[in-house]
């Protein structure tokens, strides 16, 4: 990185992408890196340094808990993406913007730009599939349409399958999305045979634990032992491409009263609106006992169109 710097003029183009790949590989207070990026694509008017610096900018935002802020980057770099005449950054940025939605709580805008990126990727290879199913079944999955998922299911085992020399976390992680898509619709043979397919193809980025869909499936089975293992390989800051992998790691520690490690997640977005503030409050309310905060937890599901989650609020953990 620091080469980078050394051989490219300020104010270049390969001085802008450095700066893009300084921000993109830690995104912790490079606010001001990605703007100046932004600011050099701009005057030199190279659309794909454009492209980059705002998917810069927008890795910065959702880092920093500006959920919405996020969105309106990612916005403007769908909006560009096509001057670049790159049909794989077109799609891709469709792709990151389902994501950015996503965590913005904002699920049926996200559900817009899955079917942007199932009409790009239709076009281009196994692996964009694999992409593509895997954004379709994570928005199912956290909207609770247990019959949609159910019905991804032979799309989701084909693309895996396609695309099995290609290494990509998602040939196995999307399996045991679905594998919780049967635990809810069942039948129960259906989410044991998807969550063993899943475990045992989880060698890209792995290890299996690592996709929250299996904590979710310990929480839902009441396995406390399972959920206590999970955890601990489960990163507590979300990965990269991951949306539900705090607020299941809040749901799964309110259902075993672990009120310190609650109260230490819980206040990371807690002023931060968006998809994990909800589950926040949830968890704040099952360890303190405290109605008043059941109740925002509620209504707060209920505003992101998550009423499902907003029923089951009034008994979790049940």
């Amino acid at each position: 990185m620091a080469r980078a710097f050394e051989i490219s003029p300020p104010g270049s183009e390969a001085h802008g992408f450095a700066l893009v790949a300084q921000a993109l590989s830690d995104p912790a207070g490079r606010g001001a890196v990605a703007e100046r990026a932004l600011a050099i694509g701009e005057s030199l008017r190279v659309p794909r340094l454009i492209v980059s610096a705002l998917e810069a900018r927008t890795l910065v935002a959702t880092h920093e808990g500006r959920y919405d802020e996020a969105c309106v980057w990612a916005d403007r770099a769908v909006e560009v993406a096509p001057s670049v005449g790159d049909r794989g950054m077109l799609s891709h940025q469709s792709w990151n913007a389902g994501f950015v939605y996503l965590r913005a709580g904002r699920l049926e805008e996200a559900g817009r730009f899955a079917g942007d990126f199932e009409r790009l990727g239709s076009e281009l290879d196994a692996h964009d599939e694999v992409h593509a199913v895997a954004l379709r079944a994570l928005i199912a999955a956290l909207a609770g349409r247990w019959q949609e998922l159910a019905d991804l299911i032979v799309r989701v085992e084909a693309a895996s399958a396609a695309n099995e020399a290609y290494p990509c976390q998602f040939n196995w992680r999307t399996l045991l999305v679905c594998a919780l898509g049967a635990v809810h619709a069942g039948p129960a043979r259906e989410a044991r045979r998807l969550e063993a397919l899943g475990r045992q193809s989880a060698v890209v980025a792995g290890p299996a634990e690592r996709e929250p869909a299996l904590l979710r499936i310990a929480v839902f089975r009441r396995d406390r032992d399972a959920m206590r293992r999970m955890l601990e390989l489960l990163p507590a800051a979300g990965q990269p491409y991951d949306v539900d992998s705090p607020a299941a790691r809040l749901d799964a520690l309110a259902t075993l009263g672990d009120a310190a490690a609650v109260e230490k997640e819980a206040a990371v977005f807690l002023d931060h609106p968006g998809y994990t503030r909800p589950f926040a409050l949830r968890a704040l309310a099952v360890v303190r006992g405290d109605e008043s905060l059941r109740a925002a937890a509620a209504t707060s599901f209920g505003a992101m169109g998550l009423t499902w989650r907003a029923r089951e609020t009034r008994t979790f953990p049940g």
